[in-house]
């Protein structure tokens, strides 16, 4: 039986020991690489002997671990509307996320939501842990998505979001007061999602930057996490990409009208269509 005292190897470190093992099948492979470049990696090719589904169990019991001996902020799960930016340092989707979020807000629009926390106080007294954006399909039906304009890589950003899915499946798991009036931890339906430009999902390191074919990805995450999930609800996970005339120069001095806000957003559509 594990002692409370030994701390259990952080998500990311968790994550990244697992992929470092399957890519270690390849010659040549550098065993310490970090997990930016893992991800890298995975966006190129499949690993041999991958097994997502693994890998999901293994994050699982790492959450169990981490969040069995520790409070919870009653703010988890809340959904809510944050559009301010004062901050000058914020990134070009965190800038582009509350713009969206105000011309949801301006149009009197109550489908979307950000930064939703997830386990606030989980982990360690000033962990925190955010999903981007949320859409409201239904009060049966949300989509919890990922946005990205030009930070870090894909299946980053697809672990991102895999991590605060493994998060709600264990809020949805615990008998945590505070969460009992919580709309999203009763939804029946799921959709994880990673939203950004069609440029992200371009290999930019060559001169005429071409598609990473991530199907295989794709389809191993959403088979893996359907799998996960089942007892508690229907979960899927797809790439997307938004519309291509939308173009998100980013910065606080990005100007963008809100019609054309909301209709980029509402035109988002599967990165694979297969």
């Amino acid at each position: 039986m594990q002692s409370k005292s030994k701390r259990p190897v952080g998500i990311n470190a968790l994550i990244n020991d697992a992929l470092r093992f399957s890519l270690s099948h390849f010659p040549g492979e550098d065993a310490g690489m970090s997990l930016n470049k893992i991800c890298e990696s995975l966006c190129e090719r499949r690993p041999a002997n991958f097994d997502m589904e693994a890998l999901i169990a293994r994050l699982e019991q790492n959450i169990e671990e981490r969040t069995r001996y520790r409070g919870v902020s009653d703010k988890n799960w809340e959904l809510r509307r944050r559009d301010a930016y004062k901050d000058t340092q914020l990134l070009r989707e965190e800038v582009l996320e509350r713009r969206i979020i105000k011309a949801m807000k301006n149009a009197h629009r109550d489908d979307w939501f950000n930064k939703c926390a997830t386990v606030s106080g989980d982990l360690t007294p000033r962990s925190g842990c955010h999903i981007d954006l949320i859409r409201r399909c239904s009060n049966e039906e949300f989509e919890l998505i990922e946005l990205k304009v030009g930070s870090d890589t894909p299946v980053f950003a697809a672990f991102e979001i895999l991590r605060n899915a493994l998060f709600y499946l264990r809020a949805r798991r615990s008998w945590i007061p505070s969460y009992s009036d919580r709309q999203l931890l009763k939804a029946k339906r799921i959709a994880l999602r990673v939203l950004a430009p069609l440029d992200f999902y371009k290999d930019e390191r060559e001169a005429e930057p071409k598609m990473y074919d991530l199907r295989w990805f794709e389809r191993e995450l959403d088979r893996a996490i359907s799998a996960a999930g089942r007892s508690e609800c229907e979960m899927t996970f797809a790439f997307e990409v938004f519309p291509p005339w939308f173009v998100w120069s980013g910065g606080l001095a990005a100007k963008a009208a809100d019609d054309l806000l909301l209709k980029a957003v509402d035109e988002k559509q599967a990165l694979f269509t297969e």
